[in-house]
């Protein structure tokens, strides 16, 4: 979990800001919000733990993030039932990068490559005493294609970015890779209620392959998000 803690503060926005601004346009947008995510957390084949060692999460994900233009950093926690006996999950991740316009000078509107830094970090308790939990933390960078149509008063933009991590576990020395796809569609309303509003639905894919068999995961997750301009 050290190691994690470390890597996610690694990728702490990197664009400067200017704390003194109001919103005055879907670019300059800072927002704070909730969201959930439904989905599943489940083993891979590759895993050869028997079905009742396994961890099978299905219960949704409460969320808090924080956003900027090029910019996510969230943090989730859910309980669910695991033979019987309630259990949590934790996730935090933080990815910020830079875009490159494929259609012309314009910042504002038109289709862009996103490039991004990620970190990810996710634990999750097995069903008793001595299992082993899943506590694993992800560094990596990727690419995707992002399209945006921005106006003084409102703003729409779609993406889709793929990266793949290097993996390591918190306490232990299993490695490996992990590997992530993650589609959003969001709405900017900058002026209405107070500073602004955003709000949009999220897809997230990941998968873990490590060194250790017993560690190979799949998280599927999807589910809406709103926040406030400040």
């Amino acid at each position: 979990m050290k190691k994690a803690f470390i890597l996610f503060l690694a990728v702490l926005p990197l664009s400067a800001q200017d704390f003194g601004y109001t919103a005055s346009s879907p670019m300059e947008f800072r927002s704070i919000g909730i969201g959930f995510a439904a989905g599943t957390f489940e083993a891979e084949g590759s895993n050869p733990l028997p079905d009742s060692s396994r961890i099978r999460i299905t219960t949704p994900m409460a969320m808090v993030e924080y956003r900027e233009m090029n910019t996510r950093i969230a943090a989730g926690y859910q309980t669910y039932d695991l033979a019987g006996q309630e259990r949590s999950a934790f996730a935090v991740s933080a990815v910020s990068g830079a875009e490159f316009a494929l259609t012309g000078g314009d910042v504002k509107n038109g289709v862009f490559i996103p490039v991004v830094i990620s970190a990810q970090f996710l634990a999750a308790e097995r069903t008793h005493a001595g299992a082993r939990d899943f506590e694993v933390g992800g560094f990596g960078a990727g690419t995707g294609l992002k399209a945006r149509l921005l106006s003084g008063a409102f703003g729409l933009q779609g993406s889709v970015v793929g990266a793949i991590h290097y993996a390591s576990v918190g306490f232990g020395v299993e490695y490996g890779s992990m590997s992530s796809i993650a589609g959003e569609v969001q709405a900017l309303f900058p002026g209405l209620l107070f500073d602004g509003i955003t709000a949009g639905y999220r897809f997230d894919l990941q998968r873990w392959n490590l060194s250790d068999d017993i560690l190979d995961y799949r998280r599927t997750a999807h589910g809406a998000f709103v926040g406030v301009f400040f």
